[in-house]
């Protein structure tokens, strides 16, 4: 089996079912489906098992009985994972039907990839736009990057990943720590291990609403997410398997180009073809 794709879920029942159906319609069948729900109090238990039962031999069920956070998702659907790619998607996000395919065909040419990463469009609420999540994608060994800059490099959102199995499961468990943002964790882990793929074609969309976790949300702090959670929890991990890596605060122009700059500039550009019409 070619991959598998993880869903985890936590009380999304508003739009679990269109993410979850956008992976099970995939242009691509070399795959399975395994939804993780981390503990929901919602429907989307109800959801999941109708989805099921709808689709009896591609789609896998693990209900935990108790909420840990994304983490819990993370470890538990890459350790049951049977693909040799595992393919991540969140309960509020869309994959388009040619994701699975173009990654396929993107890794048979780069077979010493242990991190495939694509481009997502944004999706306002229901409304799909043609704003890109991020202004460009890193590739390569990120990291040697890493070790020479002592600056974390940045990745698209959980719906744009995928991972070699086996190779990740040398880096988990992701930490209790990660009950949002796991996808950082594991990310900046396994880029020790092997090279990074970046396709630039938006094979899925990132989903901005009033429940974000992150993107846009008025909850998150990303000054303190890096300085209590990420970087500490990395360099632990670094120092730890003698790897060479000791991460610093990235400074606040790179932190703010990574989103305000691009938009600044979108919004610049949709002004100035409104004038010319």
């Amino acid at each position: 089996m070619k991959f598998t794709a993880v869903l985890g879920n936590y009380n999304g029942e508003a739009y679990l079912e269109e993410a979850a159906r956008s992976v099970l319609e995939q242009d691509f069948d070399d795959f399975e489906f395994l939804a993780v729900d981390d503990g929901s109090t919602d429907r989307s238990v109800e959801i999941l098992r109708r989805l099921k039962a709808e689709f009896p031999k591609k789609m896998r069920l693990i209900v935990c009985p108790k909420n840990k956070g994304q983490c819990q998702a993370f470890n538990v659907g890459v350790k049951a994972a049977k693909g040799e790619f595992v393919s991540f998607q969140d309960s509020d996000d869309v994959w388009f039907p040619e994701k699975l395919a173009t990654i396929a065909k993107d890794l048979s040419k780069n077979p010493d990839v242990v991190l495939h990463q694509h481009q997502l469009r944004i999706l306002e609420r229901s409304k799909l736009t043609d704003k890109p999540y991020r202004p460009y994608m890193l590739c390569g060994d990120l990291g040697a990057y890493c070790k020479r800059t002592s600056s974390p490099a940045y990745f698209t959102p959980t719906a744009g990943l995928t991972v070699h199995r086996d190779t990740a499961l040398k880096c988990l468990p992701v930490p209790a720590a990660f009950r949002t943002c796991a996808d950082g964790f594991l990310t900046r882990t396994i880029i020790c291990e092997g090279r990074v793929f970046a396709q630039e074609r938006s094979l899925g969309a990132y989903r901005v609403h009033e429940n974000n976790n992150t993107f846009q949300s008025n909850q998150f702090s990303e000054v303190k997410y890096l300085a209590k959670i990420l970087i500490p929890q990395l360099n632990a991990y670094y120092e730890r398997k003698g790897i060479g890596i000791k991460l610093r605060m990235p400074p606040l122009s790179q932190r703010l180009f990574r989103f305000y700059a691009p938009q600044a500039l979108q919004q610049a550009v949709d002004n100035f073809r409104a004038r010319l019409k």
